[in-house]
């Protein structure tokens, strides 16, 4: 029942305005928008999560003996060339504000068979439901916004004059 209501929100809305179900496509946007970026403790470059190229290198005898560890992870700043360690490296995450409507929601969760995946499904089902409507109400008021002052497409409907709700006070 809601899903049927949430499908025709969306369908009723011009194509433009419209909500897109990819989880393909709402996981690239995502990527795209939350990003993991190493501070170099050199230069104070950002360096990308992807960019960074983690490289073992063996301790000395004396950090090994201290750290109990024979190697350690470093990776190598693009700008200024310098190893940095990794476990030292202060990392930046970049989040999305809430609100925030992308026009992509990923496809609707799987129903699974079983007792405990009843139970599962029931919440994923809920969070993808209230991530849809709430994308779907950005984009009807999207739609209300931009044709708010387009008089011209509602002239002839005047048929309509207040009087019953008048009457009922």
């Amino acid at each position: 029942m809601v899903f049927g209501s949430l499908f025709a929100m969306n369908a009723l809305l011009p194509s433009k305005y419209r909500v897109h179900i990819s989880t393909p496509d709402y996981e690239t946007v995502m990527k795209d928008k939350e990003k993991l970026m190493g501070i170099c403790k050199y230069c104070e470059n950002l360096t990308e999560e992807h960019a960074l190229k983690p490289i073992r290198v063996l301790l000395n005898f004396v950090a090994s003996y201290v750290t109990s560890e024979e190697t350690r992870k470093v990776w190598v700043c693009i700008k200024c060339k310098k190893t940095n360690d990794l476990a030292e490296t202060h990392f930046i995450q970049n989040k999305l504000e809430n609100p925030s409507f992308m026009k992509v929601v990923p496809n609707a969760p799987q129903r699974h068979e079983g007792l405990m995946a009843r139970n599962v499904w029931h919440q994923q089902i809920e969070a993808w439901s209230l991530q849809f409507l709430a994308e779907v109400e950005e984009q009807v008021a999207e739609f209300r916004d931009d044709n708010w002052q387009k008089s011209e497409l509602y002239d002839g409907g005047d048929d309509y004059d207040g009087n019953a709700e008048a009457e009922e006070e």
